[in-house]
């Protein structure tokens, strides 16, 4: 017999370790020992389990643009500009916000009847508090007016609203629809200029392609006016009263190198005709050529000259006189022929000239 446990024995041929380790598997020891075990397994204490992952976040929900769009932008607060008049009149120029209903009702009691039919092509009727709200309470997103105001003497005192220009932008995107009125005793003194630039340069910030306006042909003041600022103009086909009025602020995307229509430009201007030009009311300078690009002017400078800074980088070509032109702290001379450069914002003027000084005015480039 085999002994189990740390002893000896011989084995037979038949006697190998499978045979062994079947036998002691189904012997009485080995059932006692699987008994023994048994309580202890079952009374073990369970695993411990892992903990279970954490939910994931909720899911963003998905931009909505429609919504997006909704949303009114806030006060653009970086397009109030402090500006002078030709005639060293300060103004403030800035959106409109629902707080100048009550100087915007002041403004329009104070137009004539006539101004108020060139803007609203009719009577404006009652200035009722939705009328008002209308006018005030704007969509920066789509529309943009501008008012002129004069600059508050100390706090407290409410500003006087004295012109205002509108523009909407229309369902294509590119383009923008005008109007424009200055109060109708502040007329001739450069302040419908100053509204206009003022939307104009905000309309090629916003990437418009052009400026659109409606005005009675019998308005001559105004269609003057947009003439000088490079608008083109045609009779309405729809009504023979209206004339329709367009500004080309970019080449129309039709090409890579589309250019923009210029062939109403003059080919020559000669200064005998630069001479003759009308002066803009509220201006010292004639316009003479207007494009999406260029501006030239005729200017004769009086003395003192009282030049201001402007918003884009000018030439002067000298085309009769002489004198000193002061820039910053430079001081040169010149004569006919010479020309002078002054950088947008850049203080200049010129000083000690000729009776006869005129010169060529060149703007160039955006406004800065």
């Amino acid at each position: 017999m085999t002994e189990i446990g740390g002893g000896q024995g011989t084995a037979g041929p038949a006697d190998n370790a499978a045979t062994r380790s079947a036998r002691w598997l189904g012997s009485e020891t080995m059932r006692a020992a699987i008994k023994g075990l048994l309580p202890r397994f079952l009374s073990a204490p369970p695993a411990p389990s892992l903990p279970a992952p954490p939910a994931p976040p909720p899911a963003l929900p998905a931009p909505d643009p429609a919504a997006a769009a909704r949303t009114p932008l806030p006060y653009p607060a970086e397009e109030v500009e402090r500006a002078s008049l030709p005639s060293g009149q300060s103004v403030i120029l800035r959106p409109i916000r629902p707080e100048d209903a009550p100087a915007h009702r002041a403004f329009l009691e104070r137009l004539s009847e006539e101004d108020i039919r060139f803007r609203f092509f009719g009577q404006m009727g009652e200035l009722s508090g939705a009328f008002l709200e209308r006018l005030t309470r704007i969509d920066y997103r789509r529309e943009m007016a501008f008012i002129a105001t004069t600059p508050a003497s100390k706090p407290g005192v409410r500003e006087e609203t004295l012109g205002v220009v509108r523009l909407a932008i229309l369902p294509d995107g590119r383009s923008g629809e005008f109007a424009i009125i200055v109060r109708s005793d502040l007329k001739g003194q450069g302040l419908g200029w100053l509204l206009m630039q003022k939307m104009i340069g905000w309309a090629r910030r916003r990437a418009l392609r052009r400026i659109v306006g409606h005005i009675l042909a019998e308005n001559r003041a105004m269609l003057d006016f947009v003439r000088r600022l490079g608008f083109r103009l045609r009779h309405s086909e729809e009504d023979a009263s209206i004339i329709e009025a367009q500004l080309d602020l970019a080449p129309a995307m039709q090409g890579t190198h589309a250019m923009p229509d210029l062939s109403h430009l003059p080919t020559r201007i000669t200064t005998a005709e630069a001479d003759a030009a009308p002066l803009p009311p509220g201006r010292r300078s004639a316009e003479l050529l207007v494009s999406p690009g260029i501006e030239l002017r005729w200017y004769r400078p009086p003395q003192p000259d009282p030049q201001t800074p402007h918003d884009r980088d000018e030439v002067y070509i000298v085309a009769r006189g002489s004198g000193r032109f002061r820039r910053g702290d430079v001081v040169v001379t010149f004569g006919p022929g010479d020309c002078l450069f002054a950088a947008a914002h850049e203080e200049h003027r010129f000083e000690d000239a000729s009776p006869d000084l005129a010169v060529w005015v060149v703007f160039g480039g955006p406004p800065r």
